[in-house]
């Protein structure tokens, strides 16, 4: 029984009364009254998660009938438990990875975002300050030569055109 036992989990061997024959030695020579050790002399093979008489909350596997060799199963019965919280450390430290990974992608997302949008902004603000500035001073200075998009160089282009337009109409 020795050789089953691993870093972490623990394997009970229960006997036919649910009285503990091996196992950690806080449980040996008891009588285990949690739902598993009930289970265990009724079932196939099951999974439970369930809490433990010291307050700890366990996956537990039950094996119903234990046989070694030619021996019969004497109707013992096995238990193989793991604290929760160790068998979901791993995860949970999967869990918070990803969203630290998620946050960090989202704020990057956000800058360049940003980034795209004053890049986007920044042709049509020129634009829209000449068409202001051509409105009061139709000899105010020509509209940037904009090369960006096609639609803010038309743009630029029209305002251009309107401007000496405007300027040939108010010279005499």
């Amino acid at each position: 029984m020795a050789a089953l036992q691993a870093p972490g989990i623990d394997v009970l061997l229960l006997s036919r009364d649910r009285t503990v024959l091996f196992g950690p030695t806080d449980v040996v020579n008891k009588r285990l009254s949690v739902g598993s050790a009930f289970a265990a002399s009724r079932v196939t093979s099951a999974f439970s998660s369930e809490r433990w008489s010291d307050g700890k909350d366990y996956f537990t596997v039950m094996v119903p009938s234990v046989g070694f060799a030619d021996l019969p199963s004497f109707g013992w019965s096995l238990l193989v438990r793991q604290n929760a919280n160790d068998a979901m450390a791993s995860t949970r430290e999967l869990i918070r990875a990803f969203w630290f990974i998620f946050g960090a992608g989202a704020v990057v997302a956000l800058v360049l975002l940003l980034g795209a949008a004053q890049w986007l902004r920044t042709p049509l603000r020129r634009l829209s300050e000449a068409a202001e500035a051509i409105v009061v001073d139709p000899g105010s200075r020509p509209p940037h030569q904009e090369t960006r998009f096609e639609e803010a160089a038309r743009l630029s282009d029209a305002l251009a055109h309107m401007q000496s337009t405007l300027l040939g109409r108010f010279q005499p």
